[in-house]
């Protein structure tokens, strides 16, 4: 339960909260310390001087001053930006159970994430916003490709894909979501009180829809849901997309003959005919794609041509037909 405040305007125009707790020079860390757990705050840096203890601490991204004057007595939260504006004013709420000022959704989001303020934050949510658009349009291009890469480039790929992955999320990614989840409950998920969530819901189907959106919540606050999609799209973008982008570079043209395996078709959109040529797949790539007017044209165990390029990376394959004619 969190303590009352009380609030007041320093010298500088910002804001501080004295806050009402019993404290001394002696009983101030464990004060500080269980007022940091309630707050969801952590200590960055601790200053102890002979007479004043400054603790340097982070409260929802923002960094806050906690204070004890030993001579005045004054235990108080400061404010030296405007961001710590707003999460020290949505903190005097909370501690007394009274609504915010307006019950607008722009202020309400505003209170609990004020970085939405932050020019800055908005330019730089931007950049990262375009940045990932293009990691997710390379890693959708892989399904368009007809690149079957090595086995000896695929685990490279597995590999490098570790590393980008946790760049993505760390500098991409969580930058991002941090203030949009700090508009969500702060609950875990657990499906022994799925009865009693039913029972309060009313009904099963209540409850379970109540669950449901719970763990939805616990899983946009899970950072491994993150960094495993952001693993998904740095795979194929490093395995697929790169090497056709660099075809040009560093493939050398072929044009062989070979056979066909199999053919098959699906409902993907990608990829509505797939061809499986002998010698042309492996674990990572099992076959290609091709147009409808292809796939009816040659049957199994039909000898086919196949060129494209090809390098240490894999083979990418631009055109496939059967042996003895011109082309599709």
């Amino acid at each position: 339960m969190l303590p009352a405040f009380t609030p007041s305007n320093m010298a500088n125009g910002h804001t501080a909260l004295k806050i009402h707790l019993t404290v001394n020079y002696d009983t101030f860390p464990k004060v500080a310390e269980q007022l940091l757990t309630d707050l969801d705050a952590t200590a960055v840096n601790k200053i102890n001087g002979p007479d004043v203890l400054l603790w340097k601490v982070q409260i929802k991204g923002q960094s806050i001053d906690l204070v004890f004057d030993e001579i005045s007595g004054d235990f108080t939260l400061e404010s030296d930006n405007k961001q710590s504006d707003y999460i020290l004013q949505n903190l005097m709420h909370a501690s007394d159970n009274s609504p915010a000022d307006s019950d607008d959704f722009s202020t309400r989001l505003i209170q609990k994430s004020p970085s939405f303020l932050d020019k800055k934050f908005l330019l730089a949510s931007l950049a990262r916003l375009l940045v990932l658009l293009g990691i997710i349009l390379l890693a959708l291009k892989s399904f368009w490709v007809n690149f079957i890469p090595s086995i000896q480039y695929g685990i490279l790929s597995l590999v490098i894909a570790a590393p980008a992955s946790w760049l993505i999320f760390r500098y991409l990614l969580k930058p991002l979501t941090t203030p949009f989840n700090d508009l969500f409950p702060k609950y875990s998920f657990s499906w022994k009180d799925l009865k009693q969530s039913s029972n309060e819901g009313g009904a099963l189907f209540s409850g379970l829809i109540y669950k449901v959106m719970r763990a939805l919540v616990y899983l946009l606050r899970f950072k491994g849901f993150y960094i495993g999609i952001a693993y998904l799209f740095s795979y194929l973008t490093i395995c697929f997309s790169v090497p056709v982008l660099l075809n040009d570079t560093i493939g050398e043209s072929f044009s062989n003959t070979s056979r066909l395996s199999a053919k098959s078709t699906s409902r993907s959109l990608y990829c509505r005919y797939h061809l499986k040529i002998e010698d042309y797949g492996n674990v990572f790539s099992t076959g290609i794609c091709v147009p409808r007017s292809t796939y009816f044209y040659i049957e199994p165990r039909d000898s086919v041509k196949v060129s494209g390029t090809q390098s240490w990376v894999g083979t990418y394959i631009r055109d496939v037909f059967r042996s003895g004619s011109s082309g599709y």
